[in-house]
């Protein structure tokens, strides 16, 4: 993305529009003020062609947009357009975006006999900072690019990369759901190519030191069960495999949500499943509460011993 100032004619009406990094690139190749503009459907620059293709009907650039066969027809048409003076823009599928002027000098003394072809190619982004003016002054022609150049340097503001805008993502969601961005962790190693040295270095035998939340998926038996299966994932793909020595009161409808942390024993790969040992104090969300056992009914006394407990008539 970029930031890009839009000045008016009253300064007062200076404002800042947010605009992506194409129409950046279409922005500034229009104060590049190019002639001839080849254009062919591939990644990644396809939006910086239809950005600059709206310029061209709207008038914001006059210039020639020819749509070529190919890379190489691409190449042909701008080669033959600069050698008349045509200030070009050329852009290929690795995403680098040229925009130079090629200036032809039948002779050339001081690098020795003619002609030599000039090709003066504009910077990488990140080096815009040490083109100075005075190197744009020197010839005429290349002046024209002083608005470019301004532009990069003053109004371009670098945005995050894709890689960066994920990474803030996977942070954000780490801080609201800790618990569900663990189990992913475990869940990417395990399933690495170095799944079974990563459960057996760090996992088996060991209590997880984070509660885990999951839908309940079935139960083993139905009622009374000593062995649970639940989605901790996504809620519906089952993932987790909860085992108790001692079983379950009642029973529970599948889709219920419990929580529990557990001692991990095993897992397998495909289909993903980690088994835990789980202590039944250590899970809470089932629905049947354990009852207290009845005490035991008081017997009744016998009757010769209430007998005898009587105190003779005085």
């Amino acid at each position: 993305m970029a930031t890009v100032t839009e000045t008016t004619k009253a300064a007062s009406e200076d404002k800042e529009l947010l605009i992506s990094g194409s129409e950046a690139v279409a922005e500034s190749l229009t104060l590049a003020d190019i002639d001839v503009v080849t254009a062919y459907p591939i990644r990644p620059y396809d939006t910086v062609m239809q950005a600059i293709a709206k310029k061209i009907a709207n008038g914001q650039l006059i210039a020639e947009y020819i749509v070529a066969e190919g890379e190489h027809s691409q190449f042909e048409i701008v080669k033959h357009a600069s050698t008349v003076g045509a200030r070009i823009e050329l852009p290929d599928n690795h995403g680098e975006l040229w925009a130079f002027h090629t200036v032809m000098f039948p002779e050339f003394p001081a690098l020795g006999t003619g002609p030599f072809l000039f090709f003066c190619v504009q910077p990488p982004t990140c080096e815009w900072n040490a083109v100075r003016t005075v190197d744009l002054q020197a010839d005429p022609e290349i002046s024209r690019l002083l608005p470019t150049l301004k532009f990069m340097q003053q109004e371009f503001q670098r945005g995050p990369t894709l890689n960066e805008i994920a990474a803030k993502g996977d942070e954000e969601f780490k801080r609201k759901n800790p618990e569900l961005a663990m189990w992913r962790t475990i869940k990417t190693e395990l399933t690495g190519p170095n799944g079974d040295a990563y459960f057996g270095d760090k996992m088996k035998d060991a209590e997880i030191p984070m509660n885990f939340k999951g839908k309940l998926i079935s139960t083993k038996p139905a009622v009374k069960p000593k062995e649970l299966v639940v989605s901790v994932g996504d809620g519906t793909t089952p993932d987790a495999t909860l085992k108790f020595d001692e079983a379950l009161p009642g029973k529970a409808d599948p889709g219920i949500e419990i929580e529990f942390r557990g001692v991990a024993k095993e897992f397998s790969k495909e289909p993903f499943m980690l088994t835990f040992d789980v202590d039944k104090a250590k899970l809470t969300g089932w629905p049947v509460k354990e009852t207290a056992p009845r005490p035991a009914p008081k017997k009744a006394p016998a009757k010769g011993a209430a007998a005898a407990k009587k105190k003779p008539a005085s």
